[in-house]
């Protein structure tokens, strides 16, 4: 597919373990470590988010920590070290704890190469060829589609959903997901954060 354009928003580190509820992390030791640097809030007996002074938010409790923020392509290269800097910090203030699996979410927009097509009709074209043959007891026309579909690669699953906007544009959610329950070192994770953007952006543009 031929796109224009990428635009990167925000972005989502989360792990999951086989256990992580209110008895694997003191709020005590928390404040004590960041200080006035973060808020503590309780959203129910479960789950707390802590929310930095940098925007940086993170969710603890029923088996995940999701680590949130802001991003862009522009600042992906200098900021991720921060990050995952942050990410490390958080794990070990987590006691007995089992990793799972762990992933990496991106959002944005973006538009595709050929200003004059609607996005909606464009990806339409793109996966449903035999469109007629598909939808013919439907009595009606598809007019727009928002491919949302998973590519398996490298013991990894890219879950990847476009959602047409206005004219040529469009949202994207990227979401790659590793079956692993070693997390790599901080420079090999800040590397992959990294290199997995960009590898699910060109997975789509060679569909």
């Amino acid at each position: 597919m031929d796109f224009n354009s990428f635009n990167l928003y925000r972005s989502n580190i989360t792990l999951v373990f086989e256990k992580l509820n209110r008895s694997n992390f003191s709020l005590d030791e928390i404040t004590s470590f960041f200080g006035d640097e973060v808020n503590i809030h309780q959203v129910n007996p479960d789950i707390f988010v802590l929310i930095f002074n940098d925007g940086i938010q993170c969710q603890l409790g029923q088996r995940r920590m999701s680590l949130n923020f802001e991003l862009t392509e522009a600042d992906i290269e200098s900021k991720t070290n921060f990050i995952i800097d942050r990410l490390i910090k958080l794990i070990d203030l987590l006691k007995e704890i089992d990793l799972e699996v762990f992933g990496f979410n991106y959002d944005g927009d973006g538009s595709i190469k050929n200003e004059k097509l609607v996005s909606g009709l464009y990806f339409k074209e793109k996966f449903f060829a035999n469109e007629g043959e598909i939808f013919s007891n439907a009595n009606g026309e598809l007019t727009s589609f928002s491919p949302n579909f998973r590519i398996s690669l490298e013991n990894k699953d890219y879950n990847i959903k476009l959602t047409p906007q206005e004219e040529n544009k469009f949202n994207f959610h990227f979401n790659v997901h590793f079956n692993k329950s070693v997390l790599p070192d901080k420079q090999k994770l800040q590397e992959i954060f990294i290199k997995e953007y960009y590898k699910s952006i060109d997975l789509i543009k060679n569909i």
